[in-house]
């Protein structure tokens, strides 16, 4: 005889926005909105580029596979069932010497059965969310004489801070000298970083 034909339904509800480097989560309800029973229900969630899959809170066998592609498997629903499930997941940051840009992802979920269901309109779902980078607050201020005699080496100094709250990532300082000024060398001191790397191009030091 024929299979019993269901309405198997999926919503997926997530934030408008998230920091990178901050975790958040997505919410998953599937629900049966039959009498008919369901078998072998299958959500497949394939994270987009930006995200890491840290964990699953809810009544499913779930994996993550190939592609950051999130299967869960909730065997059998009943007539009428609701399973919510939570996904938590991190938005990366990326390399730390690549400039940080604010960017929009869409994660779309889809839920399958081995039952027929006719209504495949709701067999997906999906969330836009946009993705926002840390914010710094980068200063600089520049001392030096107020005269300066011809052969003789003068020092300036810069001094660059970050009031946060964010770490900056891919500071670049350009300072142009003078063309009546002949780059020597730098030293430095520095507190809560990695240090800073000097070169001369066209008279102006980077």
């Amino acid at each position: 005889c024929e299979k019993a034909k269901v309405d198997l339904a999926i919503r997926k509800t997530g934030p408008a926005s998230a920091k990178m480097g901050e975790d958040f989560f997505y919410t998953l309800d599937v629900k049966n909105n039959s009498v008919q029973e369901t078998s072998s229900v299958v959500i497949t969630d394939t994270l987009p580029k930006g995200l890491s899959f840290l964990g699953v809170e809810g009544e499913a066998t779930c994996n993550i596979g190939a592609k950051n592609s999130l299967v869960c498997d909730i065997s059998d629903m009943a007539g009428y069932a609701l399973v919510s499930l939570k996904v938590n997941v991190h938005a990366d940051l990326g390399p730390a010497d690549k400039k940080c840009s604010d960017k929009t992802i869409k994660n779309t979920v889809k839920v399958k059965s081995s039952t027929k269901d006719p209504f495949s309109n709701n067999n997906s779902s999906f969330v836009t969310t946009k993705l926002l980078c840390p914010r710094a607050d980068i200063r600089i201020t520049k001392t030096g004489p107020i005269s300066v005699t011809r052969g003789v080496p003068a020092t300036y100094i810069l001094d660059i801070e970050n009031r946060g709250p964010a770490d900056a990532r891919a500071v670049v300082i350009k300072d142009k000298l003078p063309k009546e000024f002949t780059f020597v060398g730098t030293t430095s001191d520095f507190i809560g970083t990695t240090g800073a790397r000097c070169s001369l191009v066209k008279n102006e030091v980077r």
